[in-house]
């Protein structure tokens, strides 16, 4: 992998919509997200994504925010998105991206981290199991 990961930034919003509406075409769908939204989101002190750029093009993204859980009495977080641009798949930058977020949050002393992806999904849940992350609840949309 030859992708730096760092935090995002205001001046991401426009490449960071571009995945986004990416991976929304890979399963038949579309995204109405537009740079003034994911700048709005990078704003929050609750939320924020870290990017893998390699020479200036950001190939992945990952995403999450803070809520507060009552069970844990604690801050938990979710990633929202994990996306890495089709044609950087299988270099490890999904894993990287992942173990920097969640070193991350576990740095935030977040209770739990949860992430979810569809179930037709398997490679990505294959990485999620791989970062150690389990089938603990069902989510219905």
């Amino acid at each position: 992998m030859n992708a730096t990961i760092r935090a995002a930034g205001a001046g991401d919003a426009v490449a960071i919509a571009g995945l986004i509406r990416e991976m929304a075409a890979t399963f038949g769908e579309s995204s109405p997200v537009e740079p003034a939204w994911v700048e709005a989101f990078l704003a929050r002190d609750d939320a924020g994504a870290f990017v893998a750029d390699d020479a200036g093009e950001l190939v992945g993204v990952v995403t999450w925010f803070l809520f507060p859980g009552l069970y844990h009495a604690a801050h938990c977080a979710t990633v929202d998105e994990a996306i890495v641009t089709a044609g950087h798949r299988g270099r490890g930058i999904g894993t990287a991206l992942l173990r920097h977020t969640m070193a991350h949050l576990e740095g935030l002393g977040v209770a739990e981290i949860g992430i979810s992806t569809g179930l037709e999904n398997e490679g990505a849940q294959r990485l999620y199991r791989r970062l150690g992350f389990t089938d603990a609840s069902l989510l219905l949309e």
